[in-house]
């Protein structure tokens, strides 16, 4: 594959919405300093919310500002052989300092071969060196899925994280697409098949659910809306979190982590990334 060079692929929903996303193989980026970056891969994501794709059919993207960017860098790892220090430099010293700080992206991650090692940012660095080093750190706060380390391998579930890391892309840190089955291009309808998990009397279900969406503060607490495609099936929940509001998107396999909570183990019920809030059942007056 060319260097620093883009390739683009178009995509459309049956709602006639376009988006593209493009990706590019060793890119020269430069930090907001002239600094050199050059990470294995760059993804652009474009949307018609914020491009204008009129005569651009069938060819690249050459001008218009992406709704988000993102890096990976590749490496060959094991973390159980090489131990925490291995993993720190690679995630906070490679993935945040190196890409995600200094290029302002919207996440950057690690794609490593360590088939039993999965970090996609969903709780805190202290945390995970904790669990899988016994580690002992101060505590260094959620990152809301900024940054990580994910196991990406040819023959083991490579098709099932693949999707996982488009829904992350795609639907978690954009909020165009969320309302969009990327398993068949499916663009629900609202009121339909997507609708609030409780009905106003004071506003519209149309103007509660974009407020669910787009993680406004006066959504309510823990206010989820239920996205269910009419043509393949597909099911996810956009919910605000129970803490400072922040949307989390509920997935059949989902990159967030599950309640630490027993009542709720097995259950769709997370910690969000962002803010650490995770209620009890009591906490919830249940």
């Amino acid at each position: 594959m060319p260097k620093n060079q883009n390739f683009t692929l178009q995509g459309r929903l049956d709602s006639g919405d376009e988006f593209s996303i493009s990706f590019c193989y060793e890119p020269e980026l430069r930090t907001s300093n002239g600094e050199l970056r050059i990470p294995d891969i760059q993804v652009s994501v474009f949307t018609s919310q914020n491009q204008d794709f009129s005569g651009l059919r069938h060819s690249l993207y050459t001008s218009g500002k992406p709704v988000a960017q993102y890096c990976f860098n590749i490496k060959d790892s094991d973390y159980a052989e090489q131990g925490h220090h291995q993993f720190i430099n690679d995630v906070v010293g490679v993935a945040s300092n190196t890409y995600l700080n200094s290029l302002n992206l919207k996440a950057s991650f690690i794609l490593h071969t360590d088939d039993k090692f999965d970090y996609w940012g969903e709780v805190p660095v202290s945390r995970i060196l904790k669990e899988k080093f016994n580690v002992s750190i101060q505590n260094t706060g959620y990152i809301g899925h900024k940054y990580g380390a994910i196991s990406l391998l040819p023959g083991l579930n490579a098709e099932g994280k693949f999707r996982k890391i488009v829904q992350l892309l795609f639907k978690y840190h954009d909020n165009s697409l969320k309302t969009a089955c990327l398993s068949c291009g499916h663009k629900l309808k609202v009121g339909k098949e997507v609708v609030p998990s409780w009905k106003p009397t004071m506003i519209s279900e149309s103007e509660l659910t974009d407020r669910a969406i787009n993680g406004r503060s006066n959504a309510g607490s823990g206010t989820g809306v239920y996205c269910s495609c009419s043509l393949c099936a597909d099911f996810w929940v956009i919910q605000i979190c129970y803490g400072k509001h922040h949307p989390l998107l509920k997935l059949i396999d989902c990159f967030h982590r599950n309640s630490d909570h027993p009542e709720f183990y097995g259950k769709w019920m997370y910690i969000c990334p962002e803010c650490g809030s995770d209620p009890s059942l009591e906490d919830l007056g249940y």
